[in-house]
């Protein structure tokens, strides 16, 4: 999880940082930023969901998760 954290704030960060000029690189517009946030939180939404429904089917069915 903390690999995962420092690969996004480096992604975030280099394109602010005086090496972006060096690179080609621009910073993104916050509306990207936006979007981006509400996919995320639709993906762990629809995941949720998922998960759920897949419980109540198992314990429907009599099982018992491990």
């Amino acid at each position: 999880a903390l690999a995962a954290v420092v690969t996004v704030g480096l992604a975030i960060g280099l394109p602010l940082s005086p090496l972006a000029g060096a690179v080609g690189f621009v910073p993104l517009p916050p509306a990207f930023f936006a979007a981006l946030a509400a996919m995320v939180v639709a993906c762990l939404a629809c995941a949720e969901l998922v998960k759920r429904a897949f419980y109540r089917a198992w314990a429907a069915a009599g099982a018992r998760p491990a």
